[in-house]
């Protein structure tokens, strides 16, 4: 029994002992698998808080980039989907921030995420103020608040959440410190209990140390890449501050570029919020208005009150139209500045519609075109005279290739424009001009810019035409030749007038012969060729004999035919290129030229005694005259023109004192 009751009792112990281990055991066990639980939701929980901070830190991030590139984008439309991508992340950015206080488990916690909610709160109307300018395309004053205002908020949420992070960071290292404690005091049982219970606990330590010193290397290895995301990120904020920055300089110069490629264009660019009516215009329409832009606020109303009266209810009319998509809006207007000055404006504008088609905005431009339609009104009244002008003008280029005619030019010429475009005005020559002609007239022309004179051209019915023509050079801006003008009017009436007027004072009104004053003319000449081409000539000096008889008998128009029958009859008797001319009342004088020797005159002057004797029927009565002829040779008697007259004179004078109806040479008496 002694051996029975030990062995009973140390059964009993040794199962006490056994079950005390083994309690000891499955209590550590127990309270191993809740340590690793704890240290497990411990790490989860602050592992979720970390990356939601850094989720907080993010948004804010995205918030501020997607600001920058509303800032950029040219596009209108973009803007609005970046505006509401931005409203988007500010939803996320309050869902975010609410799971994360859901979550508080410490005042210190509670404090620091007050503190980081009171940072969002007070940057939040900052932010949406730099996004309300970029969308009314303010971009540089949203610039500004964002370099301002905005990028220093933004590092001070930053530097909170970096301060969050390491506050959660140290409550896992925290927690972590007393869950070794607590296995320290298990180790200590464990000793009480035995040294089964101790290498059990032991054991279970080491595991649970392991696990716990596993996940913290984990945690801190994600830490160390969260610093590294944070660096890179840093890093991408500098490179977007400083593309911004260059950005922002590159946008203000191009805007003040396109300011500038307005002004000088006088263009300028606006746009109508329809449900509001607020007006925004460019700096060019301030100019073009004669407003200042900064005294004056641009709206609907102010826009209608430049319009000028007489033609404001034709744009209210297109700007209705427009609004309602009956007809697009372009439209020619005038406007009335402030100091009374009248521009004329041409304006186009596009309507953006939403989804049920209602008109949200007009985008349009203005153009001045004040001095376009000056220059129209100008081109349009220099057309009409050229098409109505009376006398013809014609217009070629540089090389001299016909451009234009006028209607006085066909109405001259005979020549459509289709007949004459593109052709050398040499189609109209006559040929009646020589070489020397033409070069003196390029010579005027290239000169003094300008030729003026007479000139015999030939129209399309091949008529010769004389032409009283004045040429122009016209020159470019650059003082190059651009174009020939020609002005021309046709003169035939006012030289048929001259050639009549010329007819009936050098010509005898009865016999239609050179009177005296052309006779000596044409003498003179006829004696200048004879020297120069050293040939003879004659001067026959012609006085009827019986004549004043038939006068007195009969009477003067008796006379006056037989006067017009012994003209046609002396003019019928010599060469073309000879002259007969009536020199007195019954006296006429006949120039003899090319070779005229003595024997051609002695045979004419025969020829012309028989003619003149032979009787003629005037007034039904049969009348019969005589001629006595003095004739006077070149150079032979005399090398001037009137002393041949004169020496011509005397020998009709001898003639008629040996008897009449004979001829006598000078000096043969």
């Amino acid at each position: 029994m002694s051996l029975r009751h030990p062995m009973r009792h140390l059964l009993l112990g040794f199962t006490i002992i056994v079950v005390l281990v083994a309690a000891e055991f499955l209590l550590d066990f127990y309270h191993a698998d809740e340590l690793q639980e704890r240290i497990e939701l411990i790490v989860d929980t602050h592992n979720n808080k970390v990356r939601r901070v850094h989720d907080l830190r993010n948004i804010v991030r995205e918030r501020v980039i997607t600001l920058n590139t509303m800032l950029i984008e040219p596009d209108p439309f973009r803007v609005e989907e970046l505006y509401i991508d931005f409203l988007n992340l500010g939803n996320r950015y309050v869902l975010k921030r609410r799971e994360l206080e859901s979550h508080i488990e410490h005042d210190d916690e509670h404090r620091r995420l007050v503190r980081l909610r009171a940072l969002t709160v007070e940057g939040t109307p900052i932010i949406e103020t730099a996004v309300e300018l970029a969308r009314k395309g303010e971009q540089a004053a949203a610039t500004q608040l964002l370099l301002e205002q905005v990028m220093p908020l933004q590092e001070r949420v930053m530097a909170q959440s970096d301060l969050l992070v390491d506050y959660y960071t140290g409550l896992v290292s925290k927690q972590s410190q007393d869950a070794q404690q607590v296995q320290h005091g298990w180790r200590e049982n464990v000793v009480w209990l035995g040294g089964g219970v101790l290498v059990m606990i032991l054991a279970i330590a080491i595991y649970v140390l392991r696990r716990i010193s596993s996940d913290r290397r984990v945690l801190l290895h994600e830490i160390d890449e969260r610093i590294e995301i944070e660096q890179d990120l840093q890093n991408a904020r500098d490179t977007l501050e400083r593309a911004v920055e260059l950005r922002t300089r590159e946008l203000r110069e191009k805007s003040e570029l396109l300011s500038e490629a307005q002004k000088i264009s006088r263009l300028g660019h606006w746009e109508w919020i329809v449900p509001t009516g607020a007006l925004r215009w460019s700096d060019e329409i301030f100019r073009m208005f004669g407003v200042d832009a900064e005294q004056i606020e641009p709206s609907y109303e102010l826009f209608l009150e430049s319009v000028h009266p007489d033609d404001r209810d034709e744009v209210v009319a297109a700007v209705e139209a427009a609004v309602a998509g009956t007809a697009d809006y372009s439209i020619d207007h005038r406007i009335l500045q402030p100091d009374g000055q009248v521009r004329m404006v041409h304006e186009r504008g596009v309507v953006y519609r939403d989804s049920a088609g209602l008109a949200l905005r007009m985008l349009g431009t203005v153009l001045d075109i004040t001095e376009r339609k000056a220059m129209e009104e100008r081109l349009r009244f220099s057309a009409s005279v050229f098409q109505n002008a009376g006398d013809g003008v014609m217009i070629s280029d540089r090389n001299n290739r016909i451009l234009d005619v006028n209607e006085a030019f066909t109405r001259i010429t005979g020549y459509e424009l289709e007949d004459v475009l593109g052709e050398d005005p040499k189609i109209l020559q006559s040929g009646q001009h020589d070489n020397a002609f033409y070069q003196l007239l390029w010579s005027n022309l290239e000169t003094h810019g300008e030729w003026q004179g007479e000139i015999w051209d030939r129209n399309k019915e091949g008529e010769v035409i004389p032409l009283n023509m004045t040429i122009n050079v016209v020159k470019d801006e650059r003082d190059r030749l651009s174009n020939y003008v020609a002005l021309f009017r046709d003169i035939s009436a006012a030289k048929a007038n001259e050639q009549s007027l010329w007819h009936d004072a050098h010509h005898d009104a009865l016999t239609d012969l050179p009177n005296r004053s052309l006779l000596y003319a044409r003498l003179q000449m006829a004696v200048a060729q004879s020297d120069r081409n050293k040939e003879p000539m004659a001067v026959l000096l012609i006085d009827l004999d019986g004549f004043k008889e038939v006068n007195d008998t009969l009477d003067h128009d008796a006379g006056d035919d037989l006067l017009v029958h012994v003209a046609r009859m002396l003019k019928g008797s010599v060469r073309e290129n000879d002259t007969v001319a009536r020199y007195a009342g019954d006296e006429f004088v006949v120039i003899l030229q090319g070779g005229a020797g003595r024997e051609v005159v002695e045979r004419l002057a025969i020829s012309m005694l028989k003619a003149i004797s032979s009787p003629v029927a005037v007034k039904g009565e049969e009348v019969s005259v005589g001629a006595s002829i003095g004739v006077a040779l070149y150079p032979e008697n005399a090398e001037e023109a009137d002393a041949l007259i004169v020496m011509a004179d005397q020998a009709m004078y001898r003639a008629k004192r040996q008897g009449k109806s004979c001829t006598v040479f000078f000096g043969e008496w």
